[in-house]
């Protein structure tokens, strides 16, 4: 398959590259940690919150809402610029990063644009969380620094959804994604591949869903137990009903997966590892993000496959 896409040499569409590509230079995205609140736990939707939901295994040390928002950015930055130079985004993260009155995210929103070294902004949030309102805040910053939209949407099949406690169905996805798309916001989906009770064939789905909606990146990850959650508390209850795949079997899902996807979705990570003193199960033995990145370009390589190879035939 002859794709203009990426590299001869790549066998999917690494997000570095669509970066690179948009801004003309390395990027590195430094997190920021806003202090809002998510709607599945403050009781807007429910106290509960996602059944795998721990967050703090998400947040760098110099991430704090207790610290301005442009003195997160300067700390990253200083972070990251030890390593080499980049562009910088600004890449609000943690919990639900629009759920906030209007004039609260415009105000926390405008101190990252303002910032002398930041090329454009990431928002982490929800897919029933950009109302009418929100949404001119966001069409209102991108006017002067680009914003990026990334929807935690974990999965297409709405069983799944209400299985995970997620408190939207995937229809509210799509709306968001098309409103967003609209706006002119450039939008990237997380998806959680391995899920309980989703077989291969559903989880393939999901890349074949996606690439019907104008998404611009994807952001998968492998489903984790983590102390502390109902996840885990459901595990220890019956670990037989929530089996976690071993890496040599998500490294060739991920292949599967990838396959599936449209060839111009750029695929910004393929797993993510919690800190091993958060994890109720580890299974993975040591296998680091990295590794699962390399093995499925090698993996796809052996194959002969590219990804997108099977996306016109879904």
């Amino acid at each position: 398959m002859n794709n203009p896409v990426f590299d001869s040499s790549e066998r999917f569409f690494r997000y570095g590259k669509f970066l690179s590509d948009k801004f003309g230079a390395k990027v590195q995205k430094v997190s920021v940690n806003a202090g809002f609140s998510c709607p599945n736990l403050d009781g807007t939707i429910s106290y509960d919150g996602c059944i795998y939901c721990n967050n703090e295994g998400f947040k760098p040390d110099y991430c704090s809402p207790e610290i301005p928002v442009e003195q997160q950015i300067d700390a990253g930055i200083k972070f990251f610029s030890r390593k080499r130079n980049y562009l910088y985004l600004a890449y609000f993260q943690t919990f639900t990063n629009t759920h906030a009155s209007p004039e609260i995210l415009r105000e926390t929103l405008l101190k990252a644009a303002k910032h002398d070294k930041t090329v454009g902004i990431i928002v982490s949030t929800r897919p029933d969380c950009i109302s009418e309102k929100i949404m001119d805040v966001l069409k209102e910053i991108s006017v002067l620094k680009e914003i990026m939209i990334e929807i935690g949407v974990e999965s297409t099949n709405d069983n799944t959804l209400k299985f995970l406690n997620r408190g939207h169905n995937y229809a509210q996805v799509c709306t968001t994604v098309e409103n967003c798309s609209k706006a002119g916001l450039e939008v990237g989906v997380h998806l959680i591949l391995g899920l309980p009770n989703e077989s291969r064939e559903q989880i393939l789905n999901h890349a074949k869903n996606i690439s019907q909606l104008p998404v611009r990146s994807v952001k998968l990850h492998q489903l984790q137990i983590v102390k502390n959650t109902h996840l885990a508390a459901l595990y220890e209850q019956n670990p037989e009903k929530l089996k976690l795949i071993n890496w040599r079997d998500y490294v060739d899902l991920c292949c599967d997966f990838v396959e599936h996807l449209r060839p111009d979705i750029a695929i910004e990570r393929f797993a993510s590892i919690m800190p091993p003193k958060l994890l109720a199960v580890q299974n993975w033995d040591g296998v680091k993000n990295h590794h699962i990145t390399h093995l499925v370009q090698k993996k796809m390589m052996e194959r002969g496959s590219v990804q997108g190879g099977k996306w016109n035939s879904c």
